[in-house]
């Protein structure tokens, strides 16, 4: 075997032991690496080793930890997916402008305001200015104009 494959194999065989630490089945972790691209005859040959090492395969259910109980939930709350293995999907290069599809502003988020031009905030003040002074000479002069 070539040195590249026996790289490969130790890399493997480390992923294979971590994965086993973690609570997997040695033949879900094998199918990992098999799923990852890996080649087949290399990731034999690494899970025979972790096989004759003595490291238990043995499959079993893993034992509930306090992250895996759920939460207790509300009476018309849907309940959890159960966890399930990632797996890869095909996404149309079309669907990745991610932002092209996103609406303006989703809760929680900040939404950015546009700036009122200084000339349409000055051209308001002199309006109501306008108004009050017109209000104010109306209200001086009221009993003359309409008596």
């Amino acid at each position: 075997m070539e040195a590249v494959e026996e790289d490969k194999e130790e890399e493997i065989l480390g992923g294979l032991k971590n994965a086993m630490g973690r609570g997997e089945t040695l033949q879900m972790a094998r199918l990992s690496f098999l799923n990852a691209g890996y080649k087949p005859h290399i990731v034999d040959l690494a899970a025979s080793r972790i096989s004759g090492q003595g490291v238990s395969v043995v499959e079993q259910q893993p034992v509930p930890q306090a992250a895996n109980i759920p939460a207790p939930q509300a009476p018309n709350v849907a309940p959890q997916a159960p966890n399930v293995a990632p797996q890869a999907i095909n996404v149309p290069a079309a669907n990745l402008n991610l932002y092209a599809q996103r609406p303006p502003a989703q809760q929680g988020q900040m939404v950015r305001k546009r700036a009122i031009p200084y000339w349409a905030i000055i051209m308001m003040l002199i309006m109501s200015l306008g108004i009050l002074v017109g209000a104010g000479v109306l209200g001086l002069f009221w009993d003359k104009l309409f008596n």
